[in-house]
């Protein structure tokens, strides 16, 4: 419940600023362009994907007005993860292709200039690799989050997702020291009380539950 409302009461504030910035007599689409995405990743914690996909294309479609008036520069890399984030969510509604689409064009852009998009490489080959996770292609889902992993060893969802796949494949040692080193991770920046911690603390005791480790796994 506290979750919930936790994210509730985030998108409420975002449509509050959005409405502010609505009324502007000179429309800001930068900023607007920013809070569409950020109400779009709420959307996607929340598991609200057809809420976060009707915010992303806003995002998307402000950024490119924000590039037509000269707020933005046209690689700047909000399109970039305004891309990655809306092809998530289409990931999450079965649209693989559209999804599959969208995330080598963020690929292809973070690839054309690196140093400008930063962190967006890491999360844009790890939503590439769900997209092929979720199309049931495995050898292609395990290189591209080891592409993920390269540019940064201690990115988190990359374990996680690294962990759930050798679940998937039956490599149960592999899996729990993943998801170990995930869960480790994530307390480290977040503390215990977080909901991502609780996530991967369920994954590693589903991991001693498949391992046939009862007590660990209570």
């Amino acid at each position: 419940m506290f979750e919930r409302n936790r994210y509730n009461i985030g998108l409420e504030i975002i449509a509050s600023a959005r409405t502010t910035a609505e009324a502007a007599e000179s429309p800001d689409y930068k900023l607007l362009s920013d809070l569409h995405r950020l109400e779009g990743r709420l959307c996607n914690e929340a598991n609200l994907p057809q809420q976060g996909l009707d915010a992303f294309q806003a995002a998307f479609r402000l950024a490119k007005l924000a590039v037509h008036v000269g707020q933005l520069e046209p690689d700047d890399t909000r399109c970039v993860r305004t891309k990655t984030g809306w092809g998530n969510c289409l990931n999450q509604l079965g649209r693989f292709d559209e999804a599959l689409n969208l995330q080598l064009e963020a690929s292809q852009a973070c690839a054309t200039d690196p140093e400008r998009h930063g962190d967006a490489q890491s999360i844009v080959m790890l939503n590439l690799g769900y997209v092929y996770f979720r199309r049931g292609n495995l050898e292609e889902a395990e290189a591209t989050f080891r592409q993920a992993q390269q540019l940064d060893a201690k990115f988190k969802p990359v374990l996680y997702a690294l962990g759930n796949l050798a679940i998937l494949r039956g490599q149960l040692d592999c899996a729990l020291k993943l998801h170990l080193e995930a869960l480790q991770l994530y307390v480290d920046e977040f503390g215990e009380q977080h909901q991502c911690v609780a996530d991967s603390l369920f994954k590693v005791g589903e991991t001693y539950l498949k391992m046939n480790l009862l007590s660990d796994a209570v």
